[in-house]
């Protein structure tokens, strides 16, 4: 899979700040990375940005009915090991509809681990939001370098019951599935 691993590159940090309280704003996120997972009520859009010292990841999800459960998954390989299991510094950050339930997990099986991620949700009618971050020195992503590593996402929804992932056809626990984030920023 390794000639065909989808790709996302940030070349750049964001030029607005993120006012971090769950929306997800086209202002706020103008300026970041952007990919789609096709949901059960359309598309799912995720966008990837670097800003005031951490890697944000914000998603919207048309989605109306509301189960506290609904979640969309960010899967990251710091390592950038793509093996048929996830190394024992992998992260799963769990990000839930109803955010205070949301959770982070590290390594093989995936056990809890309460680091230092930070999330936010905002639920309406149509769907909900999500931002979440982490700093880039807990992730040690330093701009000066190019930075390489796993990256996959997936959502479940409830109502219908079901599991979409980016890239299609990932699978979470496998991260020779998983697609790359490439983090390298042209300070010129």
């Amino acid at each position: 899979m390794d000639g065909n691993r989808s790709i996302i590159k940030i070349t750049k940090t964001g030029n607005e700040s993120i006012c971090f309280d769950g929306h997800v704003s086209k202002y706020e996120y103008a300026d970041a990375e952007h990919c789609v997972i096709k949901g059960p009520y359309g598309e799912i859009d995720i966008f990837i940005k670097i800003a005031d010292g951490y890697l944000y990841f914000a998603s919207q999800l048309p989605n109306p009915n509301y189960v506290s459960g609904h979640d969309i998954v960010i899967m990251l390989e710091p390592e950038n090991v793509y093996g048929k299991e996830p190394s024992s510094n992998a992260i799963r950050a769990y990000i839930r509809r109803k955010s205070e339930h949301s959770r982070t997990h590290k390594g093989p099986g995936w056990p809890d681990y309460w680091g230092p991620w930070e999330f936010k949700c905002v639920s309406y009618k149509t769907g909900w939001e999500a931002e979440c971050r982490i700093s880039l020195d807990e992730l040690g992503i330093d701009l000066s370098k190019k930075t390489e590593m796993g990256l996959a996402f997936r959502s479940w929804d409830k109502i219908p019951k079901g599991k979409w992932n980016w890239p299609e056809g990932s699978d979470e626990d496998v991260p020779e599935t998983w697609g790359t984030l490439l983090v390298e920023v042209n300070n010129d």
